[in-house]
């Protein structure tokens, strides 16, 4: 077997410098990604699950619009009204008789680690949007 000289050693010491940093970036970028992917999945659940149980909440009555509230109020997310998923959508619904339709709303930040040098920012903002809409008394479909 052949002795390496030592030119030859200290080539051999920087390329393995370097692939080290690589795959420590790599590996960095990589758990900070599955960090978004796994918080955006959750968020995306918790949100579906409130805009569901408050279109099935919504009874055309007051106490069905306070129920639907609530259901946003838990997820800690925005919540809007409409009598059809092509809105308008309201704050405030005006005729619970008719509201048959909510847009659950929440906004998350998620700090990054390693990907902050690829989007230049130290978080990365995440809105997750759904829509529920009451088809008939205790049937409720998301529309988006």
């Amino acid at each position: 077997m052949q002795c390496l000289s030592r030119q030859q050693r200290g080539m051999a010491v920087i390329a393995v410098a370097l692939m080290l940093v690589i795959a420590v970036t790599c590996l960095g970028l990589g758990v900070d990604l599955s960090r978004v992917v796994l918080l955006k999945q959750a968020q995306q659940a918790q949100i579906e699950a409130a805009a569901l149980s408050a279109a099935l909440a919504l009874d055309f009555t007051e106490h069905g619009l306070a129920r639907a509230s609530g259901e946003a109020d838990r997820a800690e997310a925005a919540m809007q009204y409409a009598e059809a998923s092509q809105g308008p959508w309201h704050p405030f619904a005006a005729d619970p008789a008719r509201t048959r339709c909510v847009k659950v709303s929440k906004d998350l930040v998620i700090p990054l680690t390693m990907m902050r040098v690829v989007v230049q920012s130290p978080n990365l903002p995440l809105q997750t949007t759904v829509m529920a809409c009451q088809v008939r008394p205790g049937l409720a479909e998301i529309v988006q």
